[in-house]
């Protein structure tokens, strides 16, 4: 069984995700669905210099171009996680979207700049966790390209 959502970067100035809700017909509900902001790619093996307050800061750095606005929708914190929802087949769900901010080190105007030309056309990346009814919880991975607007259809096992 494969299970099908779609989702899609509506752009600025609105900068929303919409998911939709695809399939199979099979299971009619998700009892959860919890969507979070991957990022670019894994630093927790980079080493770290200085006395560790930049591991803090790294941690918390969404290393990509969007983050949900902090305790929107249920937004964690650091806008990384929304908080778990259920969906009907064939729902769409729409959440808010902004940027993500810098960390320190990328100082002054050329930090700035320098964070916008790595992430302004960056995908947005996603982790999607779904549960329904007796099945294992299953995650499915999404990259949507901003740059075109694109949007992703993905799926995976439902057992």
């Amino acid at each position: 069984m494969t299970v099908q959502i779609l989702v899609h970067d509506q752009g600025v100035p609105q900068r929303r995700l919409k998911i939709h809700w695809l399939g199979p017909a099979v299971l009619h509900r998700l009892d959860s669905v919890n969507i979070s902001i991957r990022d670019d790619w894994d630093r927790t093996t980079v080493p770290v210099l200085g006395d560790g307050r930049d591991v803090e800061e790294r941690d918390r750095t969404i290393w990509g171009p969007l983050r949900f606005p902090p305790r929107t929708d249920n937004a964690d914190e650091l806008g990384r996680h929304l908080g778990s929802f259920p969906m009907e087949l064939h729902d769409t769900r729409e959440f808010q979207l902004e940027g993500s901010f810098r960390p320190s080190w990328y100082e002054g105007a050329e930090g700035e700049e320098r964070w916008q030309r790595q992430y302004s056309r960056s995908p947005l990346r996603l982790w999607i966790t779904c549960t329904s009814g007796s099945y294992r919880p299953w995650t499915l991975s999404a990259e949507v390209d901003r740059t075109t607007l694109t949007s992703a259809q993905i799926g995976g096992p439902g057992r």
